[in-house]
């Protein structure tokens, strides 16, 4: 048995460190709010490993993807973290840290199998720094340091344990050896790759290139039927998987704001992109979150178009020594695919978390390559200056993960001041913060810059709600409703609103849109609950609040409207459990405290309901009800 040699055991080591040395801010990082507050914080669903969580997680298409072992993973996350931003954030980490390390075996191993020989020390380490470089590079923050990019993590993982058996099922097939458990392990891996994260269709595109390298390597001829004979299992997982997506994303709700642009034109912004990613990867220079739609007849589009054709044709200039570099350039075009703005899904360009599996795809094509015969001691000192630099550059690129102001205040000083998505979600963070007055100034620029932008209306005007500021709230919601009928938010708001002004024909009518839209929103369900209580029909209006506590029994409000219900039904015990439920989930909730000091009234406990009234006064001083019921008015 051969023993590791003890500089692989300090070289892995270093590796580790240097990963978790340049992710470490991202531990202390919170929720932004981009898709987190719909994956986790909004999410009822996947709050647990119990039969409906798990069931839930095998069937749905929550934001338009189908990820099944992904939110079985972030379910368990879930389960031992609660909503703690930390823990989601190190399994990140950790996740990121063990694919640097396969992709740094994968590596190594391939270099052996082309040479039949094991890499020296000085190899080893150039190896070994050459996947540092896409472990600690900036371009990797989004993936890592955003907690709703998890399942792109996942996903490589298994595409790298899957391609690590490859390289075994080779070896053992060059000694005539039986590979048929590796090569089963091999498709396994794959399925649960496409299971985590659709973008795992490029890789029998990726099997195809290795496939041929090997036959190169043998000195035989590849032949493509023979390979689509042999991997037809893989082809065929990918095909459904593509299904998948198609199908996921049909259920996504796609605001009319995105403009639907002609195929010329996102094909020149696929190659813009792909352009942009290569010059990131060399230069990490401006990275951000939010790249706006570019003016591509600018000197810097027009190079940055030209850049993946210069590219391709240095990859042809090198074939004959390094066919492995064309192929990878291929492989990393095939990786970002539908990625690359052909299928038009929003606003933005490109986004950097696209590149993670596709870099790590090309680097395992690579590792095919010779390795630089001279001067490679040199080298490796140049290469470790250089991981220096992106360690420093990609804890600084953490940093801007740390909460939403700062996300998007880093999006807006890097060309983001022209977008209307930039200052919308800026607005939603300084109101957030508590920030009404910026969050007002951010939908109202928003609004400015496309007068079309439905989401910045509602957004204003669930801010007018909060500002007493019905009338206006009324307004924007209605145009927001007129821009994108389908919006659940603006329905639901305009609703509310009705309600306020005792239109409950309107705001009924209203919410049943918003309900037919989204039948497990908890907002629709609670002011559903409401409209039925004011229109008498209570068992109509229990039932809609116990549904919405079926998805989350803890919700405060939702516990407060049904003890109100109860409490009109005359079933005072049932309203008494209900509102010390609410606010044992919410202690400092006021409408609950007055309204379990009401109950306890009717149930004779007047000392009870005293303490209660004077708890609401305590956190709301001067309350006129509390003061009524305590000074005998009651």
């Amino acid at each position: 048995m051969q023993h590791m040699p003890r500089y692989v055991s300090n070289i892995i080591l270093g590796c580790v460190l240097l990963v978790i040395c340049a992710f470490w801010p991202a531990l202390t990082n919170g929720f932004v709010n981009w898709d987190d507050t719909y994956n986790f914080i909004n999410n009822y669903f996947f709050r647990g490993i119990g039969f409906t969580n798990l069931t839930w997680a095998m069937s749905t298409r929550h934001l338009g993807v189908y990820q099944p072992l992904a939110w079985l993973l972030l379910e368990t996350q879930y389960a031992i973290f609660g909503l703690s931003p930390w823990g989601f954030h190190a399994v990140s980490l950790i996740l990121h840290t063990v694919n640097t390390l396969l992709m740094v075996i994968f590596a190594i191993k391939a270099q052996t199998l082309v040479r039949t020989e094991r890499a020296n020390r000085t190899e080893t380490i150039f190896i070994t720094l050459a996947v540092l470089l896409f472990g600690v590079h900036p371009l990797r923050v989004e993936a890592v340091a955003w907690a709703s990019c998890q399942p792109y993590l996942l996903c490589l993982f298994f595409i790298l344990a899957s391609s690590i058996c490859y390289l075994q099922v080779a070896k053992l097939e060059l000694s005539d050896k039986s590979s048929r458990t590796y090569k089963n392990l091999m498709f396994v891996l794959y399925a649960a790759a496409c299971l985590s994260k659709a973008t795992a269709v490029f890789f029998p595109a990726m099997l195809l290139v290795l496939d041929y390298l090997w036959a190169q390597r043998l000195g035989t001829s590849f032949s493509f039927f023979k390979f689509m004979r042999a991997r037809l299992p893989f082809v065929t997982s990918a095909a459904l998987t593509a299904g998948l997506a198609v199908w996921a994303r049909s259920e996504i709700h796609q605001s009319p704001n995105v403009l639907k642009m002609p195929l010329l034109h996102r094909l020149a912004y696929g190659d813009y992109a792909l352009g942009l990613y290569l010059s990131k990867t060399v230069m990490p220079l401006g990275i951000s979150n939010y790249y706006p739609p570019p003016n591509l007849l600018t000197a810097v589009g027009m190079l940055l178009i030209l850049l993946p054709i210069l590219s391709l044709g240095f990859g042809v200039l090198c074939f004959k020594k390094a066919p492995a570099v064309l192929f990878a350039f291929a492989v990393f075009t095939a990786a970002l695919g539908a990625n690359l703005g052909i299928l038009q899904i929003g606003s933005t360009v490109a986004s950097d978390r696209y590149t993670y599996v596709a870099t790590a795809a090309a680097l395992c094509i690579l590792a095919f390559a010779p390795l630089p015969k001279r001067r490679l001691v040199a080298i490796n000192y140049l290469v470790s200056v250089v991981i220096i630099g992106l360690v420093l550059a990609t804890q600084t690129q953490c940093k801007i993960w740390h909460d939403s102001i700062a996300l998007w205040s880093d999006a807006l000083s890097k060309g983001g001041d022209g977008s209307e998505d930039v200052h919308n979600n800026l607005g939603l963070a300084h109101d957030e913060a508590g920030e009404q007055a910026l969050a007002e100034s951010s939908f109202l620029r928003a609004i400015a810059i496309n007068p079309a932008y439905g989401l910045a209306h509602t957004n204003l005007a669930i801010l007018y709600v909060k500002k007493a500021r019905f009338e206006d709230a009324a307004k924007y919601f209605a145009i927001a409703v007129q821009l994108d009928p389908d919006s659940n938010e603006a329905l639901n708001g305009l609703a509310y609103v009705k309600f306020l002004y005792s239109d409950l024909e309107a705001a009924a009518t209203l919410n049943a849109r918003a309900l037919k839209l989204r039948p497990t929103d908890l907002s629709n369900l609670e002011l559903n609950a409401q409209i039925e209580t004011r229109r008498g029909n209570l068992a109509k209006a229990e039932e809609s609040a116990k549904l919405g506590l079926m998805l989350d029994p803890n919700h405060a409000s939702l516990l407060n409207t049904l003890g109100a219900i109860q409490f009109l039904m005359q079933q005072f015990s049932e309203a008494k459990i209900s509102f010390e439920r609410a606010i044992a989930s919410k202690p400092n909730f006021v409408e609950p405290l007055l309204n379990l000091g009401d109950t306890l009234v009717k149930l004779g406990d007047a000392e009870g309901a005293r303490s209660k009234y004077q708890a609401a006064l305590a956190a709301s001083p001067n309350n006129p009800r509390a003061l009524s019921a305590l000074s005998g008015g009651h």
